[in-house]
């Protein structure tokens, strides 16, 4: 029994010793392990601190040179602002001055707008003046080419005169000579026995010849009245007007005429010349002339009034000589007081 207490004793004494042994063991590794472990993490310290010593120290700097940047700025700013103010001072000075020269311009343009409604006013002045002496130098050129045909007329008349003159000086001189009979025949011729105002009345009417395409070259009709005075019954002489109305238009004629008369019987032949001024309605200062010799025979119906037909050649000059056989029919009034000669 002792001995198995011996045992026993011997036994724990054992078992405790191990268990020591283990704990130490297992406290040596853990305190082993912590040492690792504590050194491991003393390096990571460490390292983390010197981590954070560089990144203060960066930080530090970049905060410096971000104090740096900011006192640069606010610098920059302050230069800025007293920029800003500098132009916003200039600014005002311009706003004043656009606004002044804004005013300017208006006045400017309210003076330009009268100015040119008075160059406008000018040149619609100008032009009337203008197209008055356009017409003013086509009236002037039309009047000179007038009196040009006027002049070649009365000196063609002249010679006309002149010649008729100088034929009747032969014709008289030759009857003269010839017998006492002849002389006294002239002396008949050149009294006047009587004077009687005389007025012909009739319409008129023309077929163009040639030409008949050209305005006032076709055909012609209307109506001419001649007032004048009948000399010793054979010669008479007047001044006529009338209103013909052509193919192109209206025209107002304004002639003489010159009619010699045969004979004093019931039915009495003449010969006639009519010669003046053609009044264009639609183009006055292209007025043209003419000349219409003819022949006529007279029908008394009783001793102041006959009837009065006639036959004749008509020309004028358009764009081109234009001639006419025209036919007139009408009355002859004759008036009733009789005026010896002188």
């Amino acid at each position: 029994m002792d001995s198995q207490r011996n045992e026993e004793k011997k036994e724990k004494r054992r078992a405790i010793p191990l268990f020591w042994w283990f704990g130490g063991a297992i406290l040596t590794g853990g305190l082993l392990l912590f040492a690792w472990l504590y050194n491991k993490s003393n390096g990571e310290v460490k390292f983390l601190e010197k981590s954070l010593s560089d990144t203060k120290t960066a930080f530090q700097s970049e905060k410096q040179s971000l104090l740096q940047k900011i006192t640069e700025a606010g610098n920059r700013f302050d230069a800025l602002k007293e920029d800003f103010t500098t132009l916003n001072d200039k600014l005002n000075h311009e706003l004043s001055r656009n606004r002044n020269l804004s005013a300017q311009n208006a006045n400017l343009n309210l003076k330009q707008a009268q100015s040119k409604n008075d160059f406008d006013r000018l040149m619609e002045q100008m032009n009337a003046v203008s197209a008055e002496n356009e017409n003013y130098k086509n009236e002037s050129a039309a009047l000179r080419d007038q009196l040009q045909q006027l002049t070649t007329l009365v000196k063609e008349k002249d010679a006309l005169n002149q010649n008729q003159a100088e034929d009747l000086a032969g014709q008289k001189n030759r009857i003269k000579a010839d017998s006492i009979s002849k002389v006294a025949y002239v002396d008949s011729i050149n009294r006047v026995h009587t004077r009687k105002f005389f007025n012909a009345t009739g319409l008129v009417g023309g077929y163009g010849l040639n030409y008949r395409d050209i305005p006032y070259s076709a055909y012609y009709y209307g109506l001419t009245t001649v007032n004048g005075i009948l000399i010793d019954n054979h010669f008479m002489g007047g001044l006529g007007v009338g209103l013909v109305n052509f193919d192109a238009g209206l025209m107002a004629p304004l002639f003489m005429e010159f009619r010699y008369s045969f004979g004093s019987s019931l039915w009495a032949p003449y010969v006639y010349t009519d010669g003046g001024f053609e009044l264009k309605f639609n183009d006055f200062m292209n007025s043209s002339l003419f000349v219409n010799p003819g022949v006529g025979l007279t029908h008394k119906l009783n001793e102041k009034i006959a009837l009065d037909l006639g036959l004749g050649y008509f020309q004028h000059r358009e764009a081109l000589r234009s001639s006419f056989v025209n036919f007139r029919i009408g009355l002859v009034f004759l008036a009733d007081r009789n005026k010896p000669a002188k």
